[in-house]
């Protein structure tokens, strides 16, 4: 009996337990749906809000949010699971207020209130710390409703509100399109130049119609060298294959190199090395002239060789300017005209006091030429040949040899051209200064060839530092002769390049060197030698031989170099030679000179 009722007694508490248990469940879940009915009731609004299918919920919002595990690792998957919880999106949202909020948060909940912004105007934003005003008709929903979870993932997806672009100033993009102006470029990239002579943005704000960028040829040596300068750096620059020629362009061939340049008329221009050109601007021509000035452009050739070829199936005509005289030349089919202009070297001038004279030798080999100056014009049938020295020409005669540079590159320094222009074609490219280029291979390189044709070109861009390291350098004597040449017909060319060879001496020798130095490197002039033993002895002679004695390399290859020049003899021809045999070739000259010997050699 005992045992009958106690298993009585635990039926009807198990009983009581699930009664209870089953009550309470119902009970909550019909708080549950009669929450969510009041609000499906609840008039719609302008600004309900649907759930977005890609919405995602911040790593931290499970922890604030105790609810429907389901929808907040799956919003899409969760709104579309209740589709009574979502309202239509086809109602116009209108600007004029902020949306009400469809879930409230309650009080002493962990979820902060939600905000809502209007992007309509600037002055009704508010501020996302700002709680709104619960709307009345709603009532208070669990924490546990899919809405209030849906709020909360719309409010992580949604992207923040943009802030406000100021407006820009008045004028602004007129004042951006004035100063950004579309600047040609060479096939490199690099701004082309202007016939203004400058490059950039700058060039193209002159806004004239007669300075555009003038394009009157194209350089199609890649493997040969031909720079450009820059007219704002003053520095010089290789130009690539295919490089195009504009008005006022200054161009120069190096040593050993003999670029091509073919223009729009047809003329092809051949320089030889060691060789400066400039085209003239057309900054001062007239709108209507520029097309005529491309036909014809203007050609100055400050030193070196040039060989015009018309190669044109018509008469072609170049301006030709050489030192202070210009002339129109027509060139018939076929016809070619070789120009060498020498700045020459004065002896016992100081070139920093005036520009040498300028002699210039023109050569027609074939084809007839068309010569207008201002004495006229004239026809001169090839072959024939004429000299121009200081604006004055000289009569034009029949020639039956011409140079082989015309036809043919230069015999000289062939050991050069071998072994030493390959390395100098390699190592200059058109990105960086030719001269801190050549300084750094004339430091790098141990190749003697190189050395020297580093040396020769660095002249021709302003750089003498090679120069006069190479007077100090014995591997180098077999070109001393050739590099005080080319130095001399440097510091020819004007002040400029004179002023520029003196600041390098005193640079690199200091003042009281640099003025033994340059002096011998203007030579001396008869009337400074002195014609009658007495004057020879108390001019220059005495104090050259005193400086073969010195011991600096460059003192004694200048001083030898000087009184060849002057007497015509070499009575100590090694200046590298060891200190007995230089004593020798010392005590010949001083014996000369007290003897009355030394006289000057004629001028040739």
């Amino acid at each position: 009996l005992l045992a009958l009722a106690a298993v009585l007694l635990v039926g009807a508490i198990t009983l009581l337990v699930s009664g209870l248990k089953g009550w309470r469940t119902g009970t909550s879940q019909n708080a549950l749906d009669s929450a969510n009915v009041a609000l499906r009731q609840q008039p719609s609004t302008a600004h309900d809000l649907t759930l977005p299918e890609t919405s995602s919920v911040p790593n931290n919002e499970p922890s604030k949010v105790a609810g429907n595990a389901d929808a907040i690792d799956s919003p899409a998957k969760g709104a579309a699971a209740d589709q009574a919880y979502s309202v239509s999106s086809n109602t116009a949202t209108p600007t004029s207020a902020p949306p009400p909020l469809l879930n409230p948060a309650l009080s002493g909940s962990s979820v902060a209130p939600l905000a809502t912004t209007t992007t309509s105007d600037a002055s009704s934003e508010t501020p996302s710390n700002a709680a709104h005003p619960a709307n009345n008709s709603a009532p208070p929903v669990e924490m546990n409703d899919r809405n209030a979870i849906a709020a909360k993932v719309d409010e992580a997806a949604a992207p923040p509100a943009a802030a406000p672009t100021p407006p820009a100033p008045e004028g602004a993009e007129l004042k951006i399109a004035a100063n950004t102006p579309m600047v040609p470029t060479d096939h490199t990239g690099a701004p082309m130049k202007s016939d203004a002579g400058t490059a950039g943005p700058a060039a193209a704000t002159k806004g004239s119609a007669k300075e555009t960028f003038a394009e009157l040829g194209t350089y199609l040596d890649g493997k040969e060298i031909l720079l450009r300068n820059d007219p704002q750096s003053g520095a010089w620059f290789r130009l690539v294959s295919r490089s195009s020629i504009h008005a006022q362009d200054r161009l120069v061939a190096l040593p050993a190199f003999h670029p091509r340049i073919t223009l729009s008329s047809g003329v092809q221009l051949k320089l030889l090395g060691g060789t400066e050109i400039s085209f003239a601007s057309t900054a001062d021509v007239a709108k209507e002239d520029v097309a005529a000035h491309r036909a014809a452009p203007e050609v100055e050739v400050v030193y070196g060789r040039v060989v015009f070829v018309n190669t044109a199936n018509s008469e072609n005509t170049i301006r030709l300017k050489v030192g202070a005289t210009a002339a129109q030349v027509r060139l018939v089919q076929n016809a070619t005209l070789a120009v060498e202009v020498l700045r020459k070297y004065v002896p016992g001038r100081d070139p920093r006091q005036s520009p040498s004279p300028v002699l210039a030798r023109f050569y027609a080999p074939d084809g007839d030429i068309v010569w207008t100056d201002g004495a006229g014009e004239q026809t001169i049938h090839a072959p024939q040949q004429w000299d121009v020295a200081d604006g004055i020409i000289s009569p034009i005669v029949a020639a039956t040899t011409f140079p082989d540079w015309i036809d043919h590159e230069p015999a000289e320094q062939r050991t050069e051209q071998l072994y030493g222009a390959p390395v100098v074609e390699q190592s200059l490219d058109a990105k960086r200064p030719v001269d801190d280029q050549l300084l750094e291979l004339f430091q790098t390189s141990h190749k003697r060839e190189v050395k020297s044709l580093v040396a020769r070109s660095s002249v021709y861009v302003g750089l003498f530092v090679p120069f006069v390291e190479a007077l100090r350098d014995s591997d180098q004597r077999a070109m001393w002769k050739t590099h005080i040449d080319t130095l001399r017909a440097a510091m020819a060319l004007g002040p400029d390049a004179a002023n520029k060879v003196w600041e390098t001496l005193k640079d690199q020798q200091g003042e009281p060197a640099a003025h033994d130095l340059y002096e011998m490197l203007c030579g001396y002039s008869a009337e400074q030698v002195g014609h009658t033993p007495d004057q020879i002895a108390t001019g220059p002679i005495p104090r050259l031989i005193d400086w073969l004695e010195n011991e600096r390399l460059d003192y004694r290859v200048l001083a030898v170099e000087d009184l060849g020049e002057i007497t015509g003899k070499h009575l100590m021809p090694h200046p590298e030679a060891s200190p007995t045999e230089r004593a020798k070739g010392v005590r010949i000259w001083r014996e000369r000179l007290k003897a009355g010997e030394i006289t000057a050699a004629p001028s040739p």
